[in-house]
């Protein structure tokens, strides 16, 4: 009996002990405590020493069982806001649709009043030179942006913020930050007063309700695209902003399609596509400014390059190149289609200096439909770039003030969004005859400097911070890219025109 007790003793000990992670002592291990090697006594002995022993262990601590991958995806998303940590990696098509609805905004449809005085072949060639400017700063941009976020190790390295500040210092980052804020701001009041305009003209409302028609559509555009934008998770916005740069181009399609096939036999249509006023391109010689820097803001896409940088990570640099080569492609192909079209529609009987849109709302759901797909597509992708432009910009600016290091969530970013959005739906309510001159003023000087200058000016202050790893022919092009734009924000800066012809044009010195 006394063996028997000691040998359920010994095995119930040494399978505790065996089921415990990690192993424990030399004392408890099976190879020394060998049934036959003892005494019955002995081995009773050892076994209630070895089951005192294990009592006075600490619990063991298991892992806890890890989650599948989507749910843990899903959990991070819902527990941290949409833009977690957790999120998938944007996608490059994604990526290419922000890009090109960040240029064909609201001011896409003003591009028919500015190429209805040039013709079409300058037009095509002042839009082909803006917009080769504009993608080269973004191709330094991106540079730029890879360098900061792989020293500090985080996705908000790829703002403005952060790129300005380890390259120029934080007296220049403030500058440029709050050139950066101040251009957000105004183009999303130009969007927002665009979207008022045709949002009053098509919501039938009482004589009585009409002059509080416009501000009360500004203020519903501005509060349902925030919601749209940062109630959602991040990949819903993003598949959101794709399918409406796809309404648009199905919408200018359709348009196009109508306008070609009733304008192109006539002779007054090829008369009108045929005229051309190339001194218009040479600055101080147009009537109405210069239309350089209308084109640089009708294309531009700078503000959401720091997006993109940050959704593609500095690993895969070369799918961001891409992304906005290609994404600035698109925008460049549909404003040269927006611009015959519109050439075709004007010799047609429409104004050269009117509005397409607004006609084409009234002209039968035939044309009143793709109108409101190119107007809604336009201006609702525009809104969501700048709006995850301006979130992401108080993000890192909060987080800099409060000297908080990466990883570390700033506090207060929800207040400060919604104060960096409401001052832009105050200053749509002002009417809408802002559009075109905020429009200019913003493409004149913070577009030039922010898009143009800043971005090669950075990329060669960091590549000589991290040493001689850029080529010799890269630095060359950074410095002749720079000049170039310099030379365009002096002549913007010289020319009276550039600022007093957007204010004539808007109609507000009238």
């Amino acid at each position: 009996r006394l063996c028997h007790a000691a040998r359920l003793c010994h095995a119930a000990a040494t399978a505790a002990t065996e089921a415990t992670l990690p192993p424990r002592p030399f004392l408890y291990r099976r190879s020394f405590l060998c049934p036959r090697a003892f005494s019955p006594r002995t081995m009773l002995l050892l076994g209630l020493l070895q089951v005192a022993a294990l009592l006075r262990q600490p619990p063991l601590q298991l892992p806890p069982t890890p989650k599948p991958p989507h749910q843990y995806v899903v959990a991070c998303a819902d527990a941290a806001g949409p833009t977690a940590a957790a999120a998938p990696p944007m996608r490059v098509i994604d990526a290419a649709a922000i890009i090109g609805g960040t240029s064909v905004g609201g001011s896409f449809l003003a591009l028919p009043m500015v190429t209805a005085p040039l013709g079409l072949g300058p037009s095509l060639v002042g839009m082909f030179a803006a917009w080769a400017v504009l993608a080269a700063s973004a191709i330094a941009y991106l540079e730029a942006a890879a360098i900061v976020m792989e020293r500090e190790g985080e996705a908000e390295g790829a703002s403005v913020v952060a790129v300005s500040r380890h390259a120029f210092g934080g007296a220049a980052a403030t500058v440029v930050s709050s050139l950066f804020l101040v251009q957000c701001v105004v183009v999303i009041a130009a969007q927002l007063a665009k979207a008022g305009e045709l949002l009053s003209l098509l919501a039938p409302v009482a004589a009585a309700a009409a002059p509080a028609a416009y501000p009360a559509a500004c203020v519903a555009t501005a509060a349902l695209s925030a919601v749209a934008v940062f109630g959602a998770r991040r990949a819903l916005v993003e598949r959101l902003n794709t399918g409406l740069a796809a309404t648009l181009i199905v919408g200018l399609l359709w348009l196009s399609g109508r306008a070609l096939g009733g304008a192109l036999p006539s002779a007054a249509a090829a008369s009108r596509l045929g005229g051309a006023d190339w001194s218009a391109l040479l600055p101080g010689t147009a009537a109405a400014g210069w239309p350089i820097p209308l084109f640089l803001k009708l294309l531009s896409f700078g503000q959401a390059v720091p997006v993109v940088a940050a959704g593609l990570g500095p690993r895969r640099l070369g799918a961001a190149r891409a992304a906005v080569l290609a994404g600035s492609a698109v925008p460049l192909l549909l404003s040269a289609m927006w611009a015959t079209v519109s050439a075709l529609l004007a010799s047609a009987g429409a104004g050269a200096s009117a509005d397409p849109t607004v006609q084409l709302l009234g002209a039968g759901w035939a044309s009143a439909l793709p109108a409101v797909a190119v107007a809604s597509g336009a201006i609702g992708t525009s809104l969501i770039a700048n709006y995850l432009t301006v979130r992401q910009f108080c993000a890192d600016a909060l987080r800099a003030l409060q000297g908080r290091g990466a990883g570390a969530p700033p506090v207060g970013v929800p207040v400060a969004v919604l104060a960096a959005l409401s001052l832009p739906a105050a200053i749509a309510c002002g009417g809408a005859r802002l559009y075109l001159p905020l429009l200019r003023w913003s493409g004149a000087f913070p577009t030039t400097i922010l898009y143009g200058l800043l971005p090669p000016l950075a990329a060669l202050a960091l590549g000589r911070q991290r040493g001689g790893s850029s080529a010799r022919a890269s630095r060359l092009a950074l410095r002749a890219h720079a000049a170039l734009t310099a030379a365009l924000l002096g002549v913007n800066l010289a020319l009276a025109s550039n600022v007093r012809g957007c204010w004539r044009l808007g109609g507000l010195l009238r």
